[in-house]
Order: C-alpha cells, then sequence, then structure tokens
C-alpha cells in the first residue's frame, strides 16, 4: 500500500510539473503578439530583394526584446545594429513609441531613395491621425508599418498623392513589382502638332493646378492619329492613366536655354512642373 502511494504521489508530481512546464512555454510564446510564421511573412514582403538589413532598435521594454528576437530568427541575412551601411536599402525600425521611431527615420533613413525598403514595428497602439502616417517623412521610399492596432502600407511611389492604407491581410503587404498601374491617375502631358507623329492642333483655355494654359481638345479621330500619339494612347491603356495634353507655350516647340533656367517649349513645361 506504501509503495503504491509513492508511486502515486510521484505521477501526480509529474503531471504537475509538466502543466507547469507546458504552461511556462505557451507563455513564452504568447509574449509576442506577432506570431513566428506572420514576422516572416512580414520580413519577406517588405524586403523581397534586399539581403542585408540596417536594423535600429529604441525601447528597453521586454516586447521590443522579443519582438527584436523574432527579427533576429525570421532575417536570413546579413545586418547591422544602430549603424548605418548604404550598401543595404532595407531598413528594419523597432520601438515602443511612435515618436521614438519618428526620430530614427528623420535622422537615419534615406528616404528620398525610391529603393529604400522600410519596414517599422512599434509595439504600442496607433491611430489613423497618428504622426507616424505622416507620408511627408517617407517621400519615395516603400514602407509597411505594423503596430498593435493594425498593419498599414504606403501606396506606391509612383502614385501622387500617396496614401498610408490599413490591410486586413498580410499579402497586401507586398509593393508592387513590374508593370506599373497608375489606378487612374491624371497625367499632364506635353505635344505639339508635328505630322505624322502627332496631328493634335484644336485648344481651349483652361488653369489646372493654378497654371494657365492651353490644352488640346483631343476629341477628333483624325487628331488622334500620328505614330506618337497611338504610342501614347497604347501606353494610358497599359499603365491605366488618363490625361490632359498641353501645348507649350511661346513660340519654341522645346524652348530655350535661359542660364540655369529653360524659356518656353515643352522642356520650359518640365522645368516648371506644368507637365
Amino acid at each position: 500500500m506504501y509503495k503504491f502511494y509513492c508511486v502515486f504521489l510521484a505521477i501526480v508530481s509529474a503531471a504537475i510539473v509538466s502543466a507547469g512546464k507546458e504552461k511556462i512555454m505557451l507563455n513564452l510564446k504568447k509574449e509576442s503578439w506577432i506570431s513566428d510564421n506572420d514576422f516572416k511573412a512580414i520580413i519577406k514582403l517588405s524586403f523581397p530583394f534586399s539581403l542585408c538589413c540596417n536594423a535600429y532598435v529604441k525601447g528597453k521594454t521586454l516586447g521590443v526584446d522579443v519582438l527584436f528576437n523574432q527579427f533576429i530568427k525570421n532575417f536570413k541575412y546579413e545586418y547591422t545594429v544602430q549603424s548605418l551601411s548604404y550598401d543595404c536599402h532595407a531598413y528594419f525600425g523597432l520601438a515602443s513609441s511612435e515618436n521614438d521611431m519618428m526620430n530614427k527615420v528623420k535622422e537615419r533613413v534615406p528616404t528620398s531613395i525610391s529603393t529604400t525598403e522600410l519596414l517599422l514595428i512599434i509595439d504600442d497602439k496607433i491611430t489613423s491621425n497618428s504622426s507616424i502616417l505622416d507620408v511627408s517623412i517617407y517621400k519615395n521610399s516603400n514602407v509597411n508599418i505594423i503596430s498593435r492596432s493594425g498593419y498599414w502600407t504606403l501606396s506606391e511611389n509612383y502614385l501622387f498623392p500617396r496614401v498610408f492604407k490599413k490591410v486586413k491581410r498580410l499579402k497586401e503587404l507586398r509593393h508592387k513589382r513590374g508593370i506599373v498601374d497608375l489606378q487612374g491617375r491624371q497625367l499632364q502631358v506635353a505635344a505639339f502638332y508635328n505630322p505624322p507623329f502627332c496631328y493634335l492642333s484644336t485648344t481651349i483655355n483652361q488653369t489646372i493646378n493654378k497654371i494657365d494654359g492651353q490644352f488640346f481638345l483631343a476629341n477628333d479621330d483624325r487628331e488622334l492619329d500620328g505614330i506618337e500619339t497611338k504610342l501614347f494612347l497604347l501606353m494610358s491603356k497599359r499603365l491605366n492613366f488618363t490625361w490632359k495634353i498641353r501645348k507649350p507655350n511661346h513660340y519654341f516647340r522645346y524652348g530655350r536655354p535661359n542660364g540655369s533656367n529653360w524659356e518656353g517649349g515643352m522642356i520650359g513645361q518640365l522645368f516648371r512642373n506644368e507637365v
């Protein structure tokens, strides 16, 4: 009877220890609010072409430590911490607050470069009005922002205006590559009557973006003829954009150099951001 009691007690004790260990393991897994599978997917979607990464970490909380350990585990290439390598186009930012994150982005990340890939993880909640979602901070870079309250991705850097979109599925964090989709944006284009390349001739006076000018009506099939015009129309259909075609001002088709500026013509329109 005594032996049976001892064996029974040992089994119960082992069960208690085993259950306690399992509970601790579950707690450790729950310390991160991003699962390992999701973290791996976020890395892959945010850095599709980068083989190295500049990592910046700000915050001494346990949550930041756990998230950084996940980054170490899931980013399979070389990375630097708190230093800058311009050979790397990927930037990983991790902070306990959005203010800490913003300072790092402004100080260290070359956001004007269109190949910059930026992944920011904030161990806190943010709202749609949060300063970290200020589009002007990121210029031409590709940006994904992960927070406890949701995931955001910045629209493509060839679209204007750029906006942050809150996504519901991880795959929406992927930035588009290959064929451009301008999503119906209106482009202002310059052209002039120059058969057989362009037959546009009929114009009206309009003010667009506070800039006066003459615009081709382009409502006649005969005027929409011409080698360059036909190619342009194919491009607009394939790249999904609408258009307004400005006639060059003054008497020059291409314009004339004037010191550091350009006078008139299509090149002058480019200088003045009219097209």
